[in-house]
C-alpha cells in the first residue's frame, strides 16, 4: 500500500504531497459521481486546511474571481459559484465587492463549511450536469468555477443548464 493511499478524507493532511494525493485522487480515472460525493462529505471538515498546505487557496480562487471582477462592474449584480465547495472562491468574491453571492455544489457539508464563511446568499446543493437546477432562467450576471472539471465531477453535459441561468 502507498503512502497516498493510507491517506483518509477528514483526517487532516499533514504535508503538501499529503493534500495533492488527496486532490488527485477525488479526480482519478473511473471514480464515479457518488464516490466523489463520498469524499467530499468525509473531507469537508479538513478541505481547506488541506488545500492550504498545497497553495491551491492562495492561487487558483484568487485569480478565478480576479479574472470574473473584470468583466462585471455591477458588483451587486447577482453572480454563481459553481461547484463552490467551502466558499474559498466566494469568500474572495466578497472581498472583491461583491455583494450577491451564490453558490451551487453537490456536498451538503461542503455547502455547510461554506455557510461558515458568511458570503453567500444562496446555497444550492446539486449537481452540474443535465439535470435542470432550482433556478430561474436568466439569474446570474456572471459564474465562475475552479478545479471541477476533472474525472468524476462536472461534465461538459452542464453548460447548456449553465447558460440557461446566466443572463
Amino acid at each position: 500500500m502507498s503512502e497516498s493511499d493510507e491517506l483518509v478524507f477528514g483526517a487532516g493532511a499533514k504535508t503538501a504531497d499529503e493534500a495533492y494525493a488527496l486532490a488527485t485522487r477525488v479526480g482519478q480515472e473511473n471514480i464515479t459521481q457518488a464516490e466523489v460525493g463520498d469524499f467530499y462529505e468525509q473531507w469537508a471538515a479538513t478541505y481547506d486546511k488541506d488545500l492550504l498546505l498545497n497553495g491551491y487557496n492562495s492561487s487558483t480562487p484568487i485569480v478565478a474571481a480576479r479574472e470574473l471582477a473584470e468583466y462585471i462592474d455591477d458588483k451587486s449584480a447577482p453572480v454563481l459559484d459553481l461547484a463552490a465547495g467551502t466558499g474559498i472562491v466566494g469568500g474572495e468574491l466578497k472581498r472583491l465587492g461583491f455583494t450577491h453571492i451564490d453558490a451551487l455544489d453537490a456536498s451538503q457539508a461542503m455547502l455547510d463549511k461554506a455557510t461558515e464563511k458568511n458570503v453567500y446568499k444562496r446555497l444550492i446543493c446539486d449537481y452540474m450536469g443535465p439535470n435542470r437546477l432550482d433556478i430561474e432562467d436568466n439569474t446570474y450576471g456572471g459564474a465562475v468555477a475552479t478545479a471541477c472539471f476533472v474525472t468524476g465531477h462536472a461534465r461538459q453535459d452542464c453548460f447548456l443548464e449553465i447558460i440557461r441561468v446566466l443572463k
